[in-house]
C-alpha cells in the first residue's frame, strides 16, 4: 500500500513562541502533549521537533555569539 503524503504546514511566529512558552511553563518536565495543548495545530510530536531542531538551536546560538 502507497504511503499517503500529508501536506506539512510551516511553523508561524506565533505558534513558535506559543511552543516557547509552554516548554517554559513544563521545565523541568516535559510533557509533549501538555505542550502541544497550548500550541494550535500541532501535535506532540511535531513540538517536540521544533523545539529540538530550531528553538532549542536558536537559543544555544544566542548565548554562544553573545545574544547578537
Amino acid at each position: 500500500m502507497p504511503k499517503v503524503q500529508t501536506k506539512k504546514h510551516r511553523w508561524s511566529s506565533s505558534q513558535r513562541l506559543q511552543l516557547l512558552n509552554a516548554v517554559l511553563e513544563q521545565i523541568p518536565s516535559l510533557d509533549w502533549n501538555l505542550v502541544s495543548n497550548k500550541v494550535e495545530g500541532k501535535n506532540a510530536l511535531a513540538c517536540r521537533q521544533q523545539w529540538n531542531r530550531k528553538l532549542l538551536a536558536d537559543l544555544r546560538k544566542g548565548f554562544i555569539d553573545g545574544g547578537s
